[in-house]
């Protein structure tokens, strides 16, 4: 299992990891482009919950291209002054 922060959330470590088939757990940054959870491509920021709430999108393509497929995590929690916070396993 890898966990690891934004800096870490690219193309070559995730294929990697999927070719090893570690599991894995990684901060994206918001502004990550999305396939699949809408009918365009939609940056991370705009998917975001209410407050205290959490939801699951289930193998979203990412970056420009899409072409890697993961699940995506977004939780908006309460008490956090920054909800900028996404994880994807």
């Amino acid at each position: 299992m890898l966990n690891a922060d934004r800096g870490f959330a690219n193309h070559d470590l995730i294929s990697w990891l999927q070719e090893i088939n570690w599991h894995y757990c990684l901060r994206l940054p918001y502004d990550v482009t999305l396939h699949g959870p809408r009918r365009h491509p939609i940056e991370l920021m705009y998917l975001w919950p209410p407050k205290g709430e959490a939801v699951l999108y289930h193998n979203v393509g990412l970056w420009l291209d899409g072409e890697c497929h993961c699940n995506i995590v977004l939780a908006n929690v309460k008490g956090v002054k920054e909800p900028h916070r996404s994880d994807y396993r």
